[in-house]
């Protein structure tokens, strides 16, 4: 890996998949049913942090952020 970063300098990581293309990221869906905490925080700013980068490459990013999504835990408390 450090024979990588040396010979490719300021390059290496670049993508080398074509600018333009479509992706999804999700992230943080926090259970509106349960108390919110560090990790969610920390889920955002990774998942917004990923999406940050894939647009500097040049693809075209789609943000899916589920808040409030409570879907099958209401199902789940009501049950319970």
């Amino acid at each position: 890996m450090i024979e990588q970063v040396l010979t490719q300098g300021i390059h290496f990581g670049e993508s080398s998949t074509e600018p333009g293309v479509k992706v999804v990221v999700e992230h943080t869906a926090i259970n509106s049913n349960k108390a919110a905490h560090v990790g969610h925080l920390r889920n955002a700013c990774i998942g917004d942090t990923v999406a940050r980068i894939l647009r500097a490459q040049g693809n075209k990013v789609e943000v899916q952020n589920y808040i409030d999504d409570s879907g099958v835990q209401v199902a789940d408390v009501v049950v319970g």
